[in-house]
């Protein structure tokens, strides 16, 4: 008979737990610098381990999509994987595998996220690979029909094969009573099939830009081939040399560094990337 107080006694407990936490957590302090072409660049420095966690997010989502092209979005966190100008197919994974890092990309309503988790002095591996993506993906008819193949097939198994799967599309759809939200994030199979590559490349270049992308932790030097937020290419900053428009390799022996013999930039960033560095050699 003495059970039901000790249980209430438990459960209150547990239910306090939180409002603890939450009364103890202690603030998280960043940076927050919004550059002339439209890019935010958030900044947390926490030195407790030798890690760099860098994210970047773009405004784009679902909701997004015109009416007919639904799961582009998602389709787009797939290519951003692929081949850019210095990069082959594959060489993206390879290299922040070989660096002991890890990677991924998830995409909602809203926005669409790509991150890597990487040793702290592989800090400029992470921005360099984001930069190539921003500027010098390349959306070609091969690398789109092969990446929309791999999203179907995707549907078809977290989808189309799962029971009950179409209840639960309803019921995702039902939760916002609004026309860009009427449709999943994967998008249906008809408007995948029927998707261009001409249609592909201008949600490319109306999108991936700086001013809808939301980089943190992200070093805010600008990399050749990158676009402003109207669609311009960048000039090429004179601290970076020319090495940074050459190819880079899987093989050690012939990857070529990504900076101008270290040395870093000069004028109105120099000191977050004085401070980014420091972060990342401390250890």
């Amino acid at each position: 008979m003495r059970t039901l107080p000790v249980l209430a006694a438990a459960l209150l407990v547990f239910l306090a737990a939180p409002l603890n936490a939450q009364e103890t957590a202690p603030p998280i302090e960043f940076e927050t610098i919004t550059l002339k072409n439209g890019l935010t660049i958030i900044v947390h420095e926490d030195n407790s381990t030798p890690i760099v966690a860098v994210t970047v997010w773009y405004d784009v989502g679902s909701a997004h999509e015109e009416e007919g092209r639904s799961g582009f979005a998602h389709l787009f966190e797939h290519m951003l994987s692929q081949e850019t100008e210095n990069l082959e197919q594959g060489e993206l994974r390879r290299l922040v595998a070989g660096a002991g890092g890890t990677r991924n990309a998830t995409t909602n309503n809203d926005r669409t996220a790509y991150y890597e988790i990487l040793p702290s002095n592989r800090l400029n591996l992470a921005l360099w690979l984001h930069a190539e993506r921003l500027g010098r993906l390349q959306v070609t008819k091969e690398n789109f029909e092969r990446e929309r193949e791999v999203v179907k097939e995707e549907r078809r198994l977290r989808i189309e094969n799962q029971p009950y799967s179409g209840g639960v599309e309803t019921l995702d759809t039902l939760v916002a009573d609004w026309p860009p939200y009427n449709h999943t994030v994967i998008g249906s199979m008809d408007d995948l099939n029927a998707a261009k590559t001409e249609d592909v490349r201008a949600f490319y270049e109306k999108y991936y830009v700086p001013n809808r992308d939301d980089g943190r932790r992200r070093r805010c030097d600008r990399r050749p081939g990158a676009r402003d937020g109207g669609g311009v290419p960048w000039r090429h900053p004179a601290w970076l040399g020319s090495a940074t428009a050459t190819r880079i390799h899987s093989d050690p022996a012939q990857r070529r560094r990504t900076t101008n013999n270290g040395r870093g930039p000069s004028g109105e960033r120099a000191g977050l990337h004085r401070r980014l560095q420091h972060s990342a050699h401390q250890r």
